[in-house]
């Protein structure tokens, strides 16, 4: 559970959220917006890696304080992009992240690897990030979250960018994941409405649930969602 209780923040001189009170309690949670809303500044906020006022609890951990460690282990974090050293190869990245997040030294290997194959690109785990597509970009970049199992994870846009069957297999990981909770953005409709879960709209600085979850006819529910975002079909 994420619990965000009188958060303000701003993104340089402009403010995104003011007084923002909500509690994801879903094992899935969508946080959709129009460009500019503060879906990015409210997932960094929750990883702490954006200064705010107010506070946030991430299963039980304070975001802010002396916490760092525990919430490194508890959060998984795939952001919008992430720039890695182009000698690197897949591998070595998905690696890293174990290592970074306390997976021990005899399982990193076969840990990095599960990851690579839940996310489709076990077979290029040889290739240089240099060499890969945007679409396989933001493959590594979910699959470096799921390293160390964590018990949330927080996805800013994770099919941005990827291909049709990426979208597909995002869909089918989301509900595999069954131990760990999920809250993810996008600004696909069709996406949010896949996933399942509950969907948030972030809008005048509040973040508010929306009616949808995923119980009821998609094409209905897509209609629906896009009226109250104001997202032409």
């Amino acid at each position: 559970m994420i619990a965000v209780e009188g958060v303000s923040l701003k993104r340089g001189r402009r403010r995104v959220l003011e007084s923002a009170t909500a509690t994801f309690d879903s094992r899935t949670t969508v946080v959709m917006g129009r460009n500019g809303s503060g879906k990015s500044s409210l997932l960094q906020a929750i990883v702490g890696i954006l200064p705010y006022s107010g506070n946030i609890e991430v299963e039980g951990i304070g975001v802010q304080g002396t916490n760092a460690s525990r919430l490194a282990s508890a959060v998984g974090y795939a952001p919008q992009s992430i720039r890695w050293p182009r000698g690197m190869t897949v591998a070595d990245v998905v690696a890293l992240a174990a290592q970074l997040r306390g997976v021990p030294r005899n399982r990193v290997r076969s840990e990095a690897d599960r990851c690579l194959e839940m996310t489709g690109i076990l077979d290029i785990r040889s290739h240089r990030v240099a060499r890969l597509s945007g679409g396989q970009h933001r493959r590594l970049t979910v699959a470096q979250a799921l390293v160390h199992r964590p018990q949330v994870l927080v996805l800013d846009e994770p099919t941005a960018e990827a291909d049709p069957v990426f979208s597909d297999d995002f869909a089918t990981l989301v509900r595999e994941l069954d131990a760990t909770s999920i809250i993810a953005s996008t600004n696909s409709v069709e996406d949010a409405i896949r996933w399942g879960g509950v969907i948030y709209r972030l809008s005048d600085g509040a973040i508010v649930r929306t009616q949808f979850g995923g119980s009821g006819e998609p094409n209905e529910e897509m209609a629906a969602l896009r009226r109250e975002l104001g997202v032409r079909a």
